[in-house]
Formats: C-alpha cells, sequence, structure tokens
C-alpha cells in the first residue's frame, strides 16, 4: 500500500498509540489491522487514513511480545477513529461485532503536540 501522507506541523496534536500483543496473537493482530481494520478505514474514512500510520515490530520484545503502533499525524479534529464504528459501517452490524471481537489487544495512548523541528 503506497499513499501520499499528510503530516502534522508545529503545535498540531498527534496520537501515539502502543498496542501490546501477546506472541500468540501477533499473526492474528497483523492480518486484522491489515487485512480487515485497514481496508475498512479506507472506505468508510479516507480522511482520516490520510493521516494514519501503522507500524509493527519485526522481531519479538525481550519478553516475546509484540507491539504495533498507530500514529494519527496529526488527528483530524471530530474524525471517526473508533474502530467499532468503522468496522460496522463498513462490512454491517453483524459482521462488524463479530470483526471487532477480534481486537483484543492491551492499547496504552498518548497526546502530543508537534514540535518546531
Amino acid at each position: 500500500m503506497s499513499k501520499k501522507l499528510n503530516r502534522a506541523t508545529e503545535e498540531d496534536e498527534v496520537w501515539v498509540l502502543l498496542n501490546h500483543v501477546k506472541a500468540e496473537d501477533w499473526e492474528n493482530h497483523k492480518n486484522f489491522v491489515l487485512n480487515i481494520l485497514i481496508p475498512a478505514a479506507e472506505k468508510v474514512v479516507p480522511n482520516e487514513m490520510g493521516h494514519t500510520r501503522f507500524l509493527y515490530q519485526t522481531e519479538p520484545n525481550e519478553d516475546g511480545s509484540y507491539t504495533s503502533i498507530w500514529l494519527m499525524d496529526p488527528v483530524i479534529k471530530d474524525g471517526n477513529y473508533d474502530i467499532s464504528k468503522i468496522l460496522k459501517k463498513a462490512y454491517g452490524d453483524e459482521k462488524g461485532e463479530e470483526y471487532y471481537k477480534l481486537w483484543a489487544v492491551n492499547q496504552v495512548g498518548f497526546s502530543v503536540k508537534q514540535s518546531p523541528w
């Protein structure tokens, strides 16, 4: 997937979301994000996706777990970043709810501001 991404400028808000995933769930997590969530988001919230990046580790953490990262860069004011709503809108209520149950991560998030640099 190749797309032109927009980037934050000074004082823009950026979200950094760290997803800690157990080793046994890693391949399912990547598959869910890359093959279910991102296609849904590109269809339902293309503007937000132009400001969003998904990064993932290629090697495990010391404890065997993995970390993936979402960057909303910059955050779109009043944007839709609700995974459940995106999935339901893209796939219908029943299938969207079924897919949402696959979202099993321990997520930590930060809201930060872009520096002048």
